[in-house]
């Protein structure tokens, strides 16, 4: 169960990638996350991904201190280093290292090229998607279907 990788589910599903310079406001940044949907932007400069910019930054390392969303650099205020991950890399050991480092976004990088991203909650998807699946099919062979 679950050996799929995370090639594999970036395949299925829909990925866009988004993406801000590091010399973009905080809010700026922000607003960006909030016409995309998403929790975090990843911060590339030249091809080359730099940090991490989300929403939980925003609140700890902006609202927090008392600072000005529009007068911070997201370069200021990302995680940096970033966790990533390659894109040969199964679900569960995926799964595992974002739940120990305690993170919902992971980039994934090839060749020191970025090629999708993931979240806790795509992979969490993904394993219950597997294990319905499973389910189903145990209960066809158990009832002789």
């Amino acid at each position: 169960m679950s050996a799929q990788t995370i090639r594999l589910l970036l395949r299925e599903k829909e990925c866009t990638i988004a993406a801000v310079a590091p010399e973009i406001s905080a809010f700026g940044a922000l607003a960006i996350m909030w016409a995309n949907k998403t929790g975090a932007v990843l911060v590339v400069e030249h091809g080359r991904l730099l940090g991490i910019f989300s929403a939980k930054d925003y609140a700890s390392r902006v609202v927090l201190q008392g600072r000005d969303g529009h007068d911070i650099a997201v370069r200021e205020a990302m995680t940096s280093p970033v966790v990533s991950a390659r894109p040969d890399l199964n679900i569960l050991s995926a799964m595992k290292m974002m739940v120990v480092r305690d993170i919902r976004h992971l980039p994934i990088v090839e060749d020191e090229r970025i090629v999708g991203g993931v979240t806790l909650a795509d992979l969490v998807r993904t394993v219950m998607k597997d294990q319905d699946f499973t389910i189903q099919q145990m209960t066809q062979y158990i009832s002789g279907r």
